[in-house]
């Protein structure tokens, strides 16, 4: 889920997607992004890595099972995007553009059909003796809103805030037309050292919150870096049976590093723009 940046603008820090923070992460996990060597951490040296190609491949085989698992009916119409070219030529000597690229058949390859166990076998819900355990007998906090001040991320301290959704129990067109998205708004790295956090959402008790902090999702940052995180979670609140909840709790539990968040909210985006991809 990235947002468009056009030669020529400012450098915008949130432009990238959630793609290119999964991308990244492995190039900083196998090399070293903070000297100069000629391995994965380095954007000059990294293709002399040989990990470099088995990591793009997947990088390009998570992208058809997305294309794939959206049935290809959401397609991108910025023509500033797709008819961006590279600096490489087909065997016909023609500057490659971005539509080339989007469908591998017309590269003429395809990845092997191998098993996905992680789709369509996530089961979120709580038990009703978990359920019942979490409201009785363990202890509950209360928890509110975000506020206007940013705040900084304790990991001995988790953030919990109570984030209102702007609409529930929507149909399935609904939801065709327009993705669900947690917004983690303006992530400040401050250090020399890069920083992850974790992101749980449940659904609260009123104004109340539960030891179990839920349904987790991850994300990591740079050093000294701003951005905005992005998470879809529309198929999670269906996993988790929540659906006709008007409000959820959402948890940040730092990892490593030192993070400032300036906001959190939940909004609709439609799926056919930049900014739901």
């Amino acid at each position: 889920m990235g947002n468009p940046l056009r030669a020529g603008e400012k450098e915008n820090q949130e432009a990238s997607g959630q793609m290119e923070v999964i991308h990244n992460a492995a190039h900083m996990w196998v090399g070293e992004p903070f000297c100069y060597k000629e391995n994965m951490g380095d954007f000059s040296t990294a293709a002399r890595d040989s990990v470099f190609y088995c990591h793009h491949c997947n990088i390009d085989r998570m992208w058809e099972i997305y294309r794939n698992l959206r049935g290809n009916s959401i397609e991108f119409e910025d023509h500033d995007w797709l008819d961006s070219t590279f600096i490489f030529h087909d065997e016909n000597k023609q500057l490659v553009q971005i539509r080339d690229c989007l469908n591998p058949s017309k590269l003429r390859y395809t990845f092997e059909q191998v098993p996905l166990p992680w789709l369509g076998n996530i089961n979120c819900q709580k038990t009703t003796e978990t359920k019942s355990k979490s409201t009785t007998e363990l202890s509950q906090t209360r928890v509110g809103e975000f506020g206007t001040t940013p705040q900084a991320l304790d990991a001995s301290n988790p953030l919990r805030v109570i984030v209102a959704r702007p609409e529930k129990n929507r149909k399935k067109k609904e939801k065709k037309e327009k993705v669900e998205v947690l917004q983690i708004k303006d992530i400040k790295v401050t250090t020399n050292e890069t920083a992850r956090f974790d992101v749980y959402i449940d659904v609260p008790d009123g104004d109340l919150a539960g030891p179990d902090y839920g349904d987790r999702g991850t994300d990591e940052q740079g050093p000294k870096k701003k951005g905005k995180l992005k998470l879809g979670i529309t198929p999670l609140l269906e996993d988790m049976g929540a659906e006709a909840a008007d409000k959820l709790v959402v948890t940040l539990v730092l990892r490593t590093g030192s993070v400032t968040v300036g906001g959190v909210s939940i909004d609709l985006l439609k799926t056919d723009s930049a900014a739901a991809i």
